[in-house]
């Protein structure tokens, strides 16, 4: 089950217009908490097809993702725990940026 769930993975957390390449990472990982179809990603990513597999293979190669076979054969991503760790790590620099300090 997914925590604390992002509003709209194709807009910046940070309020800035164009998201950076941990924002669209942070998108993924937290899309793929339960699992997610290649599709899914793409669509909630707001990635095309050539920008969702160059981070699919990324996140795979570096372990914050895993896939496996559906029953009818699709592949599906799920995040692993250090992806949790990543969305966690996240949060909390996303947390200290938005911080406002007292004048």
């Amino acid at each position: 089950m997914k925590s604390n769930q992002i509003d709209s993975v194709g807009s910046s957390s940070l309020g800035w217009v164009n998201r950076g390449w941990f924002e669209i990472i942070y998108g993924i990982v937290t899309e793929s908490w339960d699992g997610a179809l290649k599709t899914h990603l793409m669509n909630k990513c707001n990635l095309n097809s050539r920008q969702v597999e160059n981070y699919l293979h990324f996140l795979l190669q570096h372990k914050l993702l895993e896939s496996q076979r559906s029953y009818s054969n699709r592949m599906i991503y799920k995040t692993t725990e250090l992806g949790r760790r990543y969305i966690e790590i996240y949060r909390q620099m996303s947390d200290f940026l938005l911080f406002q300090p007292e004048k």
